[in-house]
């Protein structure tokens, strides 16, 4: 009797209709899983792309921030190596006024003494004239 009944109840009713339904329902839940785990890693992805981006811009800043540095501190070495020979040549400057007001000093007082010689002996002078 049960075969008849079976045979008389639609598709749906049967014994393998809760079977399909459960596969299909299955099938569909997977696919959803599916597609979400490929979205998940797709978002990984880009995330890890985005990453190695910043991280490869850090570096390109660190180097450059290093040759910053580098350029920094050969300009200080540089502008102290200015700054000493700016000093040595105030001193050169210095000691080189010092020698021409004592060459001026000096060629004062031969002149003056040559000047007050001429006028002790004006007519010594012209007379051998």
């Amino acid at each position: 009797m049960s075969s008849t009944v079976n045979e008389q109840l639609p598709p749906e009713f049967t014994a393998s209709a809760p079977v399909e339904a459960g596969r299909a329902q299955a099938k569909e839940r997977f696919d959803a899983a599916r597609r979400r785990l490929r979205a998940a890693f797709g978002a990984l992805d880009a995330a890890i792309s985005r990453r190695a981006e910043r991280a490869s811009e850090l570096a390109d800043r660190l180097a450059e921030y290093s040759a910053l540095q580098d350029d920094r501190s050969r300009l200080a070495i540089e502008l102290d190596a200015a700054a000493r020979r700016a000093r040595t040549l105030e001193s050169a400057n210095v000691e080189a006024a010092r020698r021409i007001e004592r060459a001026a000093a000096a060629v004062r007082a031969v002149l003056a003494a040559d000047s007050s010689a001429e006028t002790c002996a004006p007519n010594s002078a012209s007379g051998e004239a």
